[in-house]
């Protein structure tokens, strides 16, 4: 498996997928000709149209490059919470963010690419992320069951607002987090001897404030 990875990743349609990835993320999908993502991999022109057809093809593909594998983990961890008679409200926000998380923090350049990748998906309202989460809704949906569980007596429709609030907050703060772009992320953990900043505790820090806003304290 990690040897395809590494051969797709130096191929053509590999460096087609990580310059659109790059642009997308910084400029948003419909800011980014085909011509700037030919220029920017190194291909010529005919090379994304034979191996994409389209940009909307081409950015299903991105959005299923780590999909699976996180929307699966989730599904686990989620399905083994529904075990348990009272779930923790904490630990269903865990769950959501952890695993982009751990992929945008274990690989600083294409998994913190990807986070960011997303996030602007999510801010520009992508019809194409939304096809794409269809393939999903059956994982998705087990968020608002936990939540029910976890905060009986609040409206369901109340919950599934409150969760689509976090998962913006998630995205973007994740993004920022792995772009080390914002004078909060160098600021949040810094240590008296101007060490790095402490992700671990920005993480739970962002659980803890995701976990208040959904529970309304």
């Amino acid at each position: 498996m990690a040897s395809t990875r590494s051969s797709i990743k130096g191929s053509a349609r590999g460096l087609i997928l990580d310059a659109a990835e790059e642009l997308f993320a910084q400029h948003g999908v419909e800011a980014v000709s085909l011509r700037n993502i030919n220029a920017t991999a190194g291909v010529s022109p005919g090379v994304l149209h034979y191996h994409f057809g389209s940009r909307e093809v081409l950015v299903s593909e991105l959005i299923n490059r780590h999909m699976a594998e996180l929307m699966a983990e989730r599904e686990q961890r989620l399905r083994a919470l529904l075990e348990t008679q009272q779930p923790s409200l904490r630990d269903i926000v865990a769950i959501l963010v952890e695993p982009l998380a751990a992929l945008a923090l274990r690989d600083p350049t294409e998994g913190a690419r990807y986070v960011q990748f997303m996030a602007r998906l999510y801010a520009d309202n992508s019809p194409i992320l939304d096809e794409v989460s269809q393939k999903y809704l059956h994982i998705n949906a087990l968020y608002p069951q936990l939540l029910a569980r976890a905060l009986p007596g609040q409206s369901l429709q109340e919950l599934q607002l409150r969760l689509a609030m976090a998962n913006h907050t998630m995205l973007q703060t994740l993004a920022d987090m792995s772009s080390r772009q914002r004078y909060w992320v160098t600021l949040a953990g810094e240590t008296a001897t101007s060490g790095p900043p402490d992700t671990a505790a920005q993480l739970s820090l962002l659980i803890d404030f995701i976990t208040a806003g959904i529970a309304g304290s």
